[in-house]
């Protein structure tokens, strides 16, 4: 008899939990169609029916569990709790939380998917069946790094952040870059996009060095963006296969309408913000927002006080 592939689903209760927790199970269904030749079984954590022991079938749940997915929206201490349980036992966890929850520190460098509130399901569920695809794929993916050790993380103080756009979002470039300063000047990290390029040096070489350096790149997504040959060819691939290898951190912004949400390859990596809302349907202070989060996130994983 094939091992059933188990999912267990944590949620945090809250007025929106439930439109959540529908979204899950939409995702769920989807994989289940998609994917023919695996049996799945999906539990949550709101279904259960234990008695005075629900604590304990919930730890069963984590420890037999070959997916969790968890969310700790309005920072719910039970899920939270669960959570670190979870990454106690190394299981991979798709952690979602809504954007009116403030990010701790703990959770700010840990890959996550972030909900509207107002526009459920349509700002997650798209993300879920996504990220549920890949974590069956690889799983590893979707793990912390329990054996990472202090030097490691000193080691890798300064890192390459490396900046993919079109030159029609220059606009859009020119103000994350004003964002990133401070981080520049306290010596965290180095931005690279290819305005550094000085005339007559062999550019392609330049953005082939600077990829190959490159801890964190931004993805500046528009459909211009996903309309370059060269970028998706000369960029992008090489950037995916180092977030597979490396672990180089992806962080796409969306700056215009596109596809972003039907392009597998990219829509695995967690939006800086909503992808239904790109920055140029936002307000001046809402862009700015989106762009100090973008820092923040950056500023955490590079460990940073």
């Amino acid at each position: 008899m094939n091992k059933i592939f188990q999912i267990f689903y944590i949620t945090s209760y809250s007025e929106d939990s439930l439109k959540v927790e529908e979204s899950v199970i939409s995702a769920y269904r989807s994989i289940v169609d998609i994917i023919r030749d695996v049996k799945f079984n999906l539990t949550s954590v709101s279904n259960m029916d234990a008695g005075g022991y629900v604590r304990i079938e919930i730890i069963k749940k984590i420890k037999d569990a070959d997916l969790i997915i968890c969310n700790i929206s309005k920072n719910n201490s039970s899920s939270m709790y669960e959570l670190g349980l979870a990454h106690a036992m190394n299981k991979p966890t798709i952690i979602l939380i809504d954007n009116k929850t403030r990010i701790n520190f703990d959770i700010a460098s840990i890959r996550y998917i972030s909900y509207d509130t107002n526009s459920l399901p349509d700002s997650i569920i798209n993300h879920l069946i996504t990220s549920i695809t890949t974590a069956i794929d690889k799983p590893d993916n979707w793990k912390i790094d329990l054996d990472e050790k202090p030097e490691k993380s000193k080691s890798k103080s300064k890192k390459t952040i490396f900046v993919s756009y079109s030159h029609k979002d220059t606009i859009y470039l020119d103000r994350i870059k004003i964002h990133l300063k401070p981080l520049e000047k306290k010596g965290l990290v180095d931005l690279w996009s290819d305005t550094l390029i000085a005339s007559g040096e062999k550019w392609k070489d330049k953005i082939e060095s600077a990829l190959e350096s490159a801890a964190i790149a931004l993805l500046l997504v528009s459909a211009d963006f996903m309309a370059s040959d060269f970028i998706v060819d000369n960029e992008l691939q090489p950037l995916l296969k180092s977030a597979e290898n490396k672990g180089t951190i992806i962080i796409p912004v969306i700056v215009k309408p596109c596809r972003f949400l039907r392009e597998p390859s990219i829509s695995q990596f967690q939006a800086a913000n909503d992808p239904t809302n790109p920055l140029c349907k936002l307000s001046e202070f809402e862009q700015e927002d989106i762009y100090e989060k973008v820092s923040h996130r950056i500023e955490f994983a590079m460990g940073s006080d």
